[in-house]
């Protein structure tokens, strides 16, 4: 038996079959096109991105007409901005002005602030290296030329790093610039960790390098001579720069790059490498120099012209005072200082004036300030060190910001997180407000120094 209801059901469930469909096609391509949409957008998000990081590294901003605040300064109409200096840096929680001033109430204020900055791991570099571009924007590098006197006076520098890839990137980023040349000596002893982040580091700039002949490396010592000779071979590839400058991870400067370079030029060719006569009969085992040589001992801490870099890493007699000094006790010291002070090498640059003890213990020398625990009169604030080097705390920061030389040893985040983000804003805030202002460095000192006057 057929009931009518059974027969006009068929078309009912047809027809509503048919408006299901039509509202999942409706529905699938509303989906399509959303998607589709969402594409587009995220295709033009990434276009903007890779334009804007194409233009991260050095785009000027004209600054609207009349007087525009911009961050904690006021710029004039006409004013570039570069992006290193229109990002926004995290500040520290209390203003270090105080601290380099000497303030006896910001010191104290200073032992009880919370470092907002934390250390960066190994792991997090090699994440944040991926993508080179962006690395430099979250680091806040200098990769433009400020001047153009620092882009045709390129400089060379060697830095002996082991133990903290933080403070090894935070002192490249307080001395980078794109003009200049650095090549990095990782110790063979440093963590595989450690290896390959500074490795990831030097690949995102062209200028920045490590070798790969590795040494376990002691401060003085021939493996340390010989990581930096390692690093002048490869530097001496690159043709532009004037001066080299060999650093630790443990070093910091006191000039910004654009007063590096004054004080540099001022010198006329001059090396600035400690020196002092040595006494044969304290190295006997080293044996005699060859003919005409005298015997000195130094430092270690060099600045000196390409003239002079190259006679060390190529000449023979250069080879046979690496000999010789690789029998003392300190090959470093006493490899740099007789080179330097022995003027019948004829060494451009090198010293030729009196070379008698008083003398050369009264010589400025410019390099870096060492506060060793018998040669200094300064009051380390801070600790000292087992070998007896002072590790500058809070109370040195007045001290140190006065100093004549370009760099200062030593330094440790471990020791005092303060002191290092204290000095990386002194040199950025210089650094902007150089360029902000230009103003000229007063280089009377530098000028009419004994080792200006009295060079080969």
């Amino acid at each position: 038996m057929k009931y009518p209801g059974s027969v006009l059901s068929k078309p009912l469930l047809v027809g509503l079959a048919v408006v299901l469909l039509i509202f999942f096609i409706i529905n699938v391509s509303y989906d399509i096109e959303k998607k589709r949409e969402t594409e587009k957008r995220r295709e033009k998000r990434k276009h903007r991105q890779k334009q804007n990081l194409d233009n991260l590294l050095f785009h000027p901003r004209p600054v609207e007409h009349g007087r525009k605040s911009i961050g904690d300064r006021d710029w004039h109409s006409g004013d570039t901005i570069p992006r290193f200096f229109r990002k926004n840096v995290k500040e520290l929680k209390m203003n270090c002005d105080p601290l380099f001033k000497g303030s006896i109430t910001a010191v104290s204020r200073a032992k009880h602030v919370k470092h907002p900055r934390r250390e960066i791991s190994p792991s997090k570099y090699e994440i944040l290296t991926k993508k080179c571009v962006l690395f430099k924007y979250y680091r806040n590098y200098i990769t433009g030329p400020l001047t153009t006197k620092e882009n045709k006076y390129p400089l060379a520098y060697s830095i002996i790093m082991k133990d903290s890839v933080f403070q090894f990137e935070s002192l490249l980023h307080a001395i980078y610039r794109p003009q200049n040349y650095y090549c990095i000596h990782i110790d063979v002893n440093s963590p595989s960790e450690i290896r390959h982040a500074v490795q990831s580091i030097a690949k995102c700039f062209q200028n920045v390098f490590t070798i790969s002949v590795a040494r376990s490396v002691t401060r003085g010592t021939l493996s340390h001579l010989q990581a930096e000779l390692g690093c002048l071979r490869n530097l001496l590839k690159h043709s532009k720069w004037n001066y080299f400058i060999n650093l630790s991870e443990n070093d910091f400067p006191l000039k910004i790059n654009n007063d590096i370079v004054n004080i540099l030029t001022s010198l006329k060719g001059a090396n600035s490498i400690p020196g002092i006569p040595l006494d044969p009969q304290a190295e006997k085992k080293a044996g005699r120099l060859p003919s005409g040589i005298k015997p000195f001992t130094g430092e270690g801490d060099v600045i000196m012209n390409r003239e002079t870099a190259h006679f060390a890493v190529n000449h023979p007699r250069a080879h046979s005072v690496l000999a010789w000094a690789d029998k003392t006790t300190h090959p470093q010291r006493t490899f740099y200082a007789t080179l330097n002070f022995n003027p019948l090498l004829k060494i451009k640059g090198s010293y030729k004036g009196p070379s008698d003890l008083p003398h050369l213990q009264k010589l400025e020398h410019i390099a870096k300030f060492v506060d060793a625990k018998n040669s200094s009169t300064h009051a380390c604030h801070g600790s000292r060190s087992f070998q007896g080097y002072c590790t500058f705390g809070i109370g040195d920061l007045p001290y140190l910001i006065n100093r004549k030389e370009l760099f200062a040893y030593r330094f440790r985040w471990d020791s005092d997180r303060l002191v290092l983000q204290c000095m990386e804003q002194m040199i950025f805030q210089r650094s902007k407000e150089q360029f902000m202002y230009p103003k000229d460095y007063d280089l009377s000192f530098y000028k009419h120094l004994d080792i200006v006057k009295h060079q080969v």
